[in-house]
């Protein structure tokens, strides 16, 4: 899938845009309603911005931030 080979939409050299945010795959794969997907976008949007994502597109900025920054964080971490 396209979320599986960020990092290598990434190579191209060009900023790699994902717009993920609510979208019906969530919902298929959670059972949920749009409203109710914007953890699972955060999620999402942590992996992505890990594998180099320079731009994503999502509803709820503040849990995509919270969730982006802690994967930074880890994946800094030594060890």
């Amino acid at each position: 899938t396209i979320l599986k080979r960020v990092a290598e939409f990434n190579e191209l050299g060009c900023p790699v845009l994902i717009g993920h945010s609510r979208k019906a795959f969530i919902g298929k794969l959670l059972g949920n309603e749009a409203a109710d997907r914007d953890v699972a976008t955060a999620a999402i949007s942590a992996l992505c911005a890990t594998s180099g994502a320079a731009i994503l597109r999502v509803h709820d900025v503040g849990k995509t931030v919270e969730a982006v920054r802690l994967a930074a964080a880890i994946s800094q971490v030594e060890g």
